[in-house]
């Protein structure tokens, strides 16, 4: 995660090598989800592995990618469904995400999908038939 975010924090965005840092940092995402959905123990590894001894978790490094992650719509795609599966019905790593970030943003990505009935961003990565559990366990961190 880290060498792919600062190869292409500040490179230009037509720049061949920073495209491929972009694609394989957007799949090293996709795999993080699918490797933490529906199943705590790798939730908890994800919430407590450290990357370099430096003592930040995978799930904050993920919580403190580049802003763009947060903003455009396809990024936000990516990223949320493996926030949403590294957290849910785990309170610990819930907690720690809600400490470096606001998790409305997840919650209301949640709803969008649900309402939209556009759930292709998430299949694999989160249950389809868990979301409304998935935003009431967010809202309560949010309490």
């Amino acid at each position: 995660l880290d060498i792919c975010t600062a190869a292409t924090a500040g490179s230009r965005a037509d720049d061949a090598g920073t495209a491929r840092e972009s694609e394989i940092l957007q799949e090293a995402i996709v795999l993080t989800g699918l490797f933490s959905v529906d199943h705590p123990e790798n939730q908890a590894s994800i919430g407590s592995w450290t990357l370099q001894g430096e003592g930040v978790s995978v799930l904050n490094r993920l919580a403190n990618l580049p802003v763009v992650f947060f903003m455009d719509e396809s990024l936000k795609a990516i990223l949320f469904p493996t926030l949403i599966s590294a957290i849910f019905n785990n309170t610990v790593n819930r907690d720690n995400l809600a400490e470096e970030m606001s998790l409305e943003p997840l919650a209301s990505f949640l709803t969008q999908m649900k309402e939209k009935k556009e759930f292709d961003g998430i299949f694999g990565r989160f249950p389809q038939d868990k979301i409304d559990e998935a935003i009431e366990f967010i809202n309560q961190a949010e309490e």
